[in-house]
């Protein structure tokens, strides 16, 4: 990455951050607060880098780009607090949750309005004066209000097929996968649907970019389940073992249970000896086995972009997926 386009990355989420504190400093009282916790607790942003990777070369991002990024960024925020709150984790990114410090229900009301504001981050780009009037802006408002509003549903019913799944040491690593797909590969598609569609890209790179996140999307949550099993938690900021202790079936999960019957019956507990389960996964190799078949489906991912029909910074983009991927390694 040149200085220049490292000059502009951090330009662009400058103006994202910006955008969404603006968006939750609008509100008060103690929901607003909460709220903006996890905004202020920071994070990789790789959503909104995603919107600006799949920018087509030669179209400098506007106003309406940024909305855009900040749109996901906070429905991605709203979805962490309301997995929090069902998990009852009691850290991210290595400081408190939502829930730990505010308890269940103004968290709940966090995760609500995060949700609803990234909606309205969208629908006042018609409104915003630092954006750039043209013909087709009220269509890509909709379209993208569309998208993200498909991109909501996903979420909600990727959290009720997870209900679903709980403690099933059973689970077909198809259903996993689909599962992935609906909650982390969705938000991934949707950013660089964005990029391209405040691009003006035609639609079919818009349609195909949504395709490439939500690839990326499935193969980052496979690496992010194998930190939760053998991660270190100063690194991560999270404590391992989460997903044992709230049910949650994983690849390196599934793959250890497949051959070890004591930690599948523990996986089906309520009351899993973590320690025992988290021990077995790091012996088996399960967790490398996963991260064989995330770098897999990374490749198979990352070759759709040969049929893009604009021309986009595919370094960049190649770059940040297999940096998302490789951060288990």
């Amino acid at each position: 990455m040149t200085v220049a386009s490292g000059t502009r990355q951090l330009a662009f989420l400058g103006e994202v951050e910006d955008a969404m504190r603006a968006a939750i400093g609008a509100w008060s009282g103690p929901t607003a607060l909460a709220a903006l916790d996890p905004i202020l607790a920071g994070g990789k942003r790789l959503r909104p880098l995603l919107v600006l990777a799949a920018t087509p070369v030669g179209h400098v991002p506007g106003a309406d780009t940024v909305r855009a990024a900040a749109a996901v960024e906070l429905l991605h925020t709203a979805s962490l607090v309301h997995d929090d709150i069902l998990d009852a984790a009691g850290q991210r990114r290595g400081r408190p949750t939502v829930v730990a410090t505010h308890g269940a229900s103004t968290a709940t009301h966090a995760g609500d309005l995060l949700t609803s504001l990234s909606l309205t981050s969208l629908t006042d780009i018609r409104h915003d004066p630092d954006v750039a009037a043209s013909d087709d802006l009220e269509e890509l408002v909709t379209q993208a209000v569309r998208l993200l509003a498909h991109t909501t549903r996903s979420l909600v019913s990727g959290e009720a097929v997870q209900a679903e799944q709980e403690r099933r040491p059973d689970t077909g690593i198809d259903a996993y996968a689909t599962r992935c797909s609906m909650k982390t590969g969705v938000l991934f598609g949707c950013s660089m649907a964005f990029g391209a569609l405040f691009g003006r890209a035609p639609a079919t790179d818009v349609d195909l970019l949504f395709e490439v996140g939500t690839g990326l999307g499935v193969a980052f949550q496979i690496s992010d389940d194998v930190l939760d099993c053998v991660g270190d938690a100063a690194r991560t900021g999270k404590q391992p073992g989460t997903d044992v202790r709230s049910g949650t079936m994983t690849l390196p999960l599934l793959l250890c249970a497949q051959s070890d019957p004591e930690v599948a019956a523990e996986l089906a507990s309520p009351r899993p000896d973590v320690d025992l389960v988290l021990e077995r996964v790091a012996a088996s190799g399960a967790a490398d086995a996963a991260l064989e078949q995330a770098g897999t489906l990374l490749d198979e991912t990352i070759a759709k972009l040969d049929d893009l029909e604009l021309e986009y910074d595919f370094d960049r983009l190649r770059e940040l997926s297999r940096a998302a991927v490789r951060r288990s390694a």
